[in-house]
């Protein structure tokens, strides 16, 4: 939980949590409130990954694109990174389940601001390049973090 997180925040993180466990057949690991990454992907006593979980108020086909804070983006593409293990960011939008990995790949940034906080750096991650959450999806995971062909 980040000082900017309400408790509808946590709530939604959640159920999130809930779908991501049931659709990829893993433990999720509530990570401490300071850190920023909101889980660990664990099979047993292993840690397979790692995700962090939103929520954005709008219909996949809205925009082409979804804000994520520049700081967030490279703590996690430098978890990927460093452990060598998967590290993903979902986001539940109206419609859609959708995840991608924080791979430290390059994207479009800017310095955005939402109704909450004062204008900061993000990326645009496009919606297009992101995969939608299903039932079936524990390919990745299974690899143990090996090249990811999608979860």
């Amino acid at each position: 939980m980040t000082l900017r997180e309400t408790e509808a925040d946590m709530r939604e993180e959640r159920s999130i949590a809930d779908k991501l466990r049931a659709a990829w057949g893993v433990v999720l690991q509530k990570l401490p409130k300071n850190y920023h990454i909101d889980y660990a992907i664990k099979r047993g006593d292993e840690t397979i990954g790692y995700v962090e979980c939103r929520r954005r108020n709008m219909h996949s086909g809205k925009f082409k694109t979804i804000y994520l804070s520049l700081k967030k983006w490279l703590g996690l593409s430098q978890v990927n990174n460093e452990s060598h293990k998967p590290t993903y960011f979902v986001v539940q939008l109206d419609d859609k389940l959708l995840y991608t990995r924080a791979d430290g790949r390059e994207l479009k940034h800017s310095v955005d601001g939402n109704r909450r906080d004062e204008p900061e750096p993000v990326v645009h991650i496009p919606i297009e390049e992101m995969k939608e959450v299903k039932n079936h999806a524990t390919k990745a995971l299974r690899r143990n973090g090996k090249k990811e062909r999608g979860v």
